[in-house]
């Protein structure tokens, strides 16, 4: 690590909690935490799944038994082999325990065309990410798993005029809010210039729990200030105080330690690092805005992706969805032609067809993909990895009511965004004026900022040379090193593509390792 890593060192990925437990000879032996919540659970009416988000798991000395809420968004990792296992919300942790480390090579061949796994795939064949709505049972060297149909995401669609759904979405979420009052004044709303974040400080001051500030975090370059803008405008006139919190440090710490808080399951969120190092010992509570675009705004629907669904074009869909990020020449520039014929695009496509299916059937399959794929494998690592030190973190959007809610409509309602800015518009009429990001703002790239990546690049340079050889085998350093030089030299030098998936394949190969 580089020396400049200050408004990011509070954030630790030191060990988590986990469970192990092994059948020898007749005796079961264990070690680790026996008795587990993490998470937050919001208890509704008797006979009802509990809201919330969390992770649980109880030993009675013979029989473990791990539970989680609807949605599976807690990360639990879990490796059972014959007559042993080892649970953690750290993959370290259990690949460290009983994992025979050999990687997954088909998941890995989606993870660096999408950018994070699906279904319960890890970067290990032996090592699964619990499945939603589920409870795991293990006894006597014996594993059981099974996923509840109470619960179970909605199979309808609802059809409301668009009228009555922008008062339903407003009722829904100030129910979900109050569910998720603070306990005390040490929370805070982080503020960007989008519809989610106000939502929830609007809701909270109409309910009269107002934050003692508001946090915006100025993202990695080439950016602008319209997040800092906007949200100036809003605390300003909600007389709450503002803290602006700058872009981490070096770019290079960011990335590498997020690849550990991300549980190497991807991400991309270092931009957020300097916000939980700041959050860490002096908030309680955090709202986060997951899913609130998704859900409400139509974001990453796609017309032709959801005619593909419809029609159960399934090899089609596969490969629309993995080619949405261009990342053929990338692979062809980081990886040896050994790795990459491993991690092919056909065994991406053969990995991801049956998770395609799961979604067929529902209101909205592409919505019900991204959700329980994008959110849950991916962003989800903000508010329940990288912000893990904090000790409660709400997520309205998931609110059970609110969410089954969205997810029934019809998608045309979300188109543009409408939905959510007419249920804003409509409760909090006096906030009218204030306008949201605008993003046809261009982005200018300063002398500071090349220097910024600049940096990195030198950071990354030492880095690679550091490597143990073992770990860096898939890669091909020679074009690396010549493209870190080439990009030294001039004067220009802008976000590095080729950085990210060769730090994933290190640290993942050294965790592989042991090394």
């Amino acid at each position: 690590m580089s020396g400049a890593e200050s408004n990011i060192a509070n954030v630790s990925h030191a060990p988590k909690p986990f469970f192990r437990a092994s059948l020898q000879n007749g005796l079961v032996l264990s070690e680790g935490v026996p008795h587990c919540l993490l998470g937050r659970r919001v208890p509704l009416a008797a006979g009802q799944l509990d809201d919330g988000v969390f992770l649980e798991w109880s030993w009675d000395g013979q029989r473990l038994v791990v539970t989680n809420d609807r949605y599976g968004l807690y990360p639990l990792f879990y490796c059972a082999k014959s007559h042993s296992i080892c649970i953690s919300p750290s993959l370290e942790q259990v690949v460290r325990g009983n994992s025979d480390r050999q990687l997954d090579y088909p998941a890995l061949a989606i993870f660096f065309r999408m950018g994070h796994f699906v279904g319960s795939d890890t970067p290990f064949e032996d090592v699964r990410f619990m499945s939603p709505n589920s409870t795991l049972t293990w006894e006597n060297g014996r594993l059981d798993i099974r996923q509840h149909s109470a619960g179970a995401l909605p199979s309808s669609v609802l059809a409301p005029t668009f009228d009555e759904a922008v008062d339903n979405y407003g009722a829904l979420f100030s129910r979900a809010i109050a569910r998720r009052l603070p306990g005390d004044e040490r929370f805070m709303v982080p503020l960007s210039g989008g519809r989610d974040s106000r939502h929830i400080l609007l809701e909270l001051v109409k309910q009269g729990v107002r934050p003692p500030a508001c946090a915006t975090v100025r993202f990695r370059p080439p950016s602008t200030d319209e997040d800092m803008r906007v949200a100036r405008l809003l605390t300003d006139r909600l007389g709450i105080a503002h803290i602006e919190i700058d872009k981490p440090s070096s770019f290079f710490d960011a990335e590498l330690k997020e690849i550990h808080l991300t549980n190497h399951c991807g991400g991309g969120h270092g931009w957020i690092l300097p916000l939980a190092s700041r959050l860490v010992g002096q908030f309680s509570t955090v709202y986060d805005g997951l899913a609130g675009e998704i859900l409400s705004a139509g974001f990453m629907l796609d017309n032709r992706k959801t005619a593909l669904f419809r029609e159960e074009a399934w090899e089609g869909l596969a490969h629309l969805i993995l080619g949405d990020s261009n990342a053929e020449p990338m692979l062809r520039s980081v990886f040896t032609d050994g790795f990459r014929s491993r991690i092919h695009l056909n065994e991406a496509v053969e990995r991801l067809v049956p998770e395609l299916r799961r979604h067929a059937g529902r209101p909205n399959p592409l919505l019900s993909f991204l959700f329980a794929n994008r959110t849950r494998r991916c962003v989800g690592s903000i508010p329940f990895a990288i912000l893990h030190q904090i000790p409660v973190v709400h997520v309205p959007y998931l609110d059970h009511d609110v969410f089954d809610y969205l997810f029934s409509l019809d998608p045309s309602m979300m188109e543009g965004g409408r939905l959510h800015d007419a249920t804003i518009r409509r409760a909090y009429p006096e906030y009218a004026d204030i306008p949201y990001e605008d993003k046809r703002v261009k982005a200018v790239m300063s002398a500071t900022d090349h220097a910024y990546y600049r940096a990195a690049r030198r950071a990354f340079f030492s880095y690679l040379r550091q490597a143990p050889v073992a770990a860096t085998a898939s890669l091909r350093k020679t074009q690396l090193y010549a493209r870190i030089g080439t990009d030294l030299l001039t004067s220009r030098s802008q976000a590095m593509w080729y950085m990210r998936p060769a730090l994933q394949t290190i640290e993942l190969e050294r965790l592989r390792l042991g090394c």
